[in-house]
């Protein structure tokens, strides 16, 4: 027990040590966005999260205990109907509160996908570590709304980061409503399906929905991603009272 007490703080000194040395080294060397080195700065700062949950669980569980951790997907099909559900009102969402970046398709999100995997989506393969740590301890929706406030910390240095798409698109302070917004829709979308895989997908669609509608951030954005919010809060508490069945977690 002494020794799990130990896995958040020493997972969360190595994903941030390993994803800030990257993020502050394309500020502190000027990277230009068109540079090599800037592709590769910018891929290897993602892994932190999944670099440091991987050290922490190749010490419970083999390599292919790991990858079936992963990529097994549990429950009923219904479950994955709900992903699919708000994969639409995510996108119909942004669609009217945000303005098409110019020259974008409206299919763009679905072509990005597999480029969001590599720079963003895999930080889940980190994230939902953390979330089942911290459900140890507390209640969901404490754990969440602690978690966004680690997310938005850990996303700081890419807005000293000119070129980088957040900070094009978001004030930091909108970045962190919707960080609240997202931490609490991937803990309800992971609680309910244990699927780390589904949660990568997740995310890697919320990034590219974010980079082909600019947001406007007006009243109707706010409303809707409050709605979405309680409804991810909503989840949780019927998950930890048993009134919805959670997925058992594996780790």
């Amino acid at each position: 027990m002494k020794s799990e007490t130990k896995l958040t703080p020493l997972f969360l000194a190595l994903a941030f040590s390993i994803s800030w040395v990257f993020m502050f080294g394309m500020v502190l060397l000027d990277l230009n966005i068109n540079s090599p080195i800037t592709l590769l700065f910018s891929t290897l700062s993602v892994l932190g999260p999944g670099i440091a949950a991987l050290i922490m669980l190749l010490k419970k569980m083999s390599f292919k205990e790991y990858l079936k951790y992963i990529f097994t997907f549990e429950q009923r099909f219904s479950y994955y109907a709900i992903f699919v559900v708000w994969a639409v009102w995510r996108y119909l969402l942004c669609m009217m509160v945000g303005v098409r970046v110019e020259g974008s398709s409206l299919i763009l999100p679905l072509i990005m996908i597999p480029v969001c995997i590599l720079t963003g989506g895999n930080e889940e393969l980190g994230w939902r570590f953390l979330q089942t740590q911290m459900e140890k301890k507390m209640h969901s929706v404490l754990a969440a709304l602690i978690y966004t406030v680690i997310w938005a910390l850990w996303h700081l240095p890419l807005w000293f980061v000119p070129w980088d798409w957040r900070n094009t698109v978001f004030d930091f302070f909108i970045f962190l409503g919707l960080s609240l917004t997202n931490a609490f829709s991937l803990a309800a979308i992971f609680k309910l399906t244990n699927s780390v895989l589904l949660c990568v997908l997740a995310h890697a669609w919320m990034n590219a929905v974010f980079q082909t509608f600019s947001h406007a951030g007006d009243l109707k954005g706010i409303v809707g991603f409050c709605i979405e919010a309680i409804i991810g809060m909503i989840i949780l508490i019927l998950c930890d009272k048993g009134i919805i069945k959670s997925a058992k977690t594996r780790i």
